[in-house]
């Protein structure tokens, strides 16, 4: 409808109120087309995050050396260069020729040195003979890249834990 500008003239400028076209009960529906439902937003994809992984950390790449000696470890001792897991023999015999595992599923705890105390307490407690347990020792800037920190088992040891898990 040509309304008069400021200077008299008609120009037909739209009218907001009279001139928009009113909803109709179509326009609620889904769109029915592929061409209409191919141009409406997709809703982005959740990604599933990926599989752990796990393995072994060769021997040849992370040397594990077995203490023979582990009655010296005291929970006062300061941290050093390596971290320590203690274990049975036989999976001390498996981690040496076989390599470290890693990942979810490994039972490999590696505490810093005033740690070893009190796995050693625990595994002693367990009725395992002392000639049937060992300490070993892994440089930690090799197995640096798998590390997990484990927040409840530093609390129970007082001292640095972490887990094996994939590299980062």
């Amino acid at each position: 409808m040509p309304q008069p500008d400021l200077f008299g003239v008609a120009v037909d400028t739209p009218d907001p109120v009279h001139d928009t076209p009113m909803p109709t009960a179509a326009d609620d529906r889904a769109p029915t087309d592929a061409s209409a439902a191919a141009t409406a937003p997709e809703a982005p994809a959740l990604a599933e995050p990926p599989p752990p992984v796990s393995g072994l950390l060769s021997p040849d790449d992370v040397p594990v050396a077995s203490m023979a000696q582990f009655q010296g470890f005291r929970g006062s001792d300061p941290a050093d260069s390596y971290l320590y897991w203690v274990a049975t023999s036989e999976q001390a015999e498996a981690v040496t020729v076989d390599g470290l595992p890693y990942g979810p599923d490994s039972p490999v705890l590696l505490t810093e040195r005033p740690g070893v105390a009190y796995f050693l307490s625990l595994i002693l407690d367990d009725d395992v003979p002392p000639d049937a347990v060992a300490v070993l020792r892994v440089r930690r800037l090799l197995v640096e890249p798998h590390l997990e920190p484990d927040p409840d088992t530093t609390r129970r040891a007082d001292a640095t834990c972490y887990r094996l898990a994939s590299g980062h």
